[in-house]
């Protein structure tokens, strides 16, 4: 073997095991010869068949056919998310055009006097003019083939149209709502219910919010919740009860859900200063908790999940005015996987120190 004739240390041990066996025995000529075929095979072979080049061989078709299936499974999923993406538009879409007589009607006999009625009159103004703008994206969307469905940017396109219908669904909705309440017409009971049904929400959840790790469901704050939730069922039942009876105006009822929606917002603000005191070691994980559950009350829609809410007080106010539970237990869960991440994963561990500042504001402020 020369230079230009060279085999690697592996191929040189092959060529020596093909020769042991006869040696050892004491074949000598036999063992020389086999030796020497092997080694002319090994320095004689073909670049295609040498081990390095059928291990790269090998590796690049395993890597082509993952990649391949990668795409395939992506392109499966996307088709899968924009069919059910189409199937929620085309319902919530159904719904609007069917009711779209029944809205306009409702929306003729809301009381433009009323403060309530007049902001969901301003939102019933856009109305035709978003429900045009959902039909031009269904128009668009039922003219996708099944493989036009399999990319990315038309299940972006799907998804849009699916939003828009779905606000839609939901304002019609409180377009009647509206109409029934503030004139008490025969659906009147159960159109104060659907008001009645976010705050109802966030006072079920209070407990589990507070038992969960870090929540400190034993602090002072957390016994005013617990306190300020048992008054609340109290009181949804007074009001019910006076708003049958004619003791107060539907106008005074939303006034009394919206202050005590308020008040929620303020107790749940009090608590994030206590469960952030909690966690935080100091001031720069407080401040980073802080912005977190900032971002959860007045953040986008794609990272917390925030939607829009089929209510009066949800139409009048915009969607940071309330601070609900579900968006507390986000920018929690949220700011503490930020410091934990920031420790270095180890966040497990319990430590108090400064806040960095407190939260404020009042359920109009859209900030802590």
């Amino acid at each position: 073997m020369g230079e230009d004739r060279k085999v690697s240390l592996e191929q040189r041990e092959d060529i020596q095991n093909a020769s042991k066996e006869l040696l050892r025995d004491a074949q000598w000529t036999e063992g020389t010869i086999a030796g020497i075929e092997r080694g002319a095979e090994l320095i004689n072979q073909p670049w295609y068949r040498s081990t390095a080049f059928l291990f790269a061989a090998w590796t690049a078709v395993a890597a082509a056919v993952a990649g391949a299936a990668t795409w395939l499974i992506v392109r499966w999923r996307t088709r899968v998310s924009s069919r059910r993406e189409l199937a929620r538009g085309d319902a919530s879409y159904s719904n609007v055009s069917m009711d779209l007589q029944v809205t306009e009607l409702n929306a003729g006999t809301i009381p433009e006097a009323s403060r309530y009625g007049s902001t969901v009159l301003e939102k019933h103004r856009t109305f035709m003019t978003k429900y045009n703008t959902a039909t031009g994206l269904a128009n668009q969307v039922h003219a996708l083939t099944p493989r036009a469905l399999s990319r990315r940017p038309n299940l972006k396109l799907v998804r849009s149209y699916a939003d828009a219908a779905a606000e839609l669904d939901a304002l019609d909705d409180v377009i009647a709502d509206t109409n029934a309440l503030l004139n008490r017409a025969s659906a009147w009971a159960p159109a104060w219910d659907r008001q009645l049904a976010p705050y109802r929400a966030d006072l079920a959840a209070i407990e589990q919010m507070l038992s969960k790790h870090h929540a400190e469901g034993d602090s002072a704050t957390a016994a005013a919740l617990r306190s300020f939730r048992d008054q609340s069922h109290r009181d949804i039942e007074r009001w019910t009860a006076e708003l049958a009876d004619g003791g107060i105006t539907p106008e005074t009822a939303l006034d009394r859900l919206r202050d005590a929606r308020t008040h929620l917002s303020e107790l749940l603000k009090n608590h994030a200063d206590t469960v952030i005191d909690g966690f935080a070691r100091n001031e720069k994980e407080a401040a980073l908790m802080r912005r977190d559950m900032e971002s959860a009350q007045s953040g986008s829609k794609a990272k917390y999940g925030r939607t829009y809410e089929p209510s009066i007080l949800g139409t009048v106010y915009p969607a940071y005015y309330f601070l609900s539970v579900p968006t507390f237990n986000s920018g929690f869960t949220t700011g503490v996987h930020s410091v934990s991440s920031a420790r270095g994963g180890g966040g497990s561990t319990t430590g108090y120190g400064g806040s960095g500042g407190s939260f404020s504001g009042s359920g109009s402020s859209s900030s802590f």
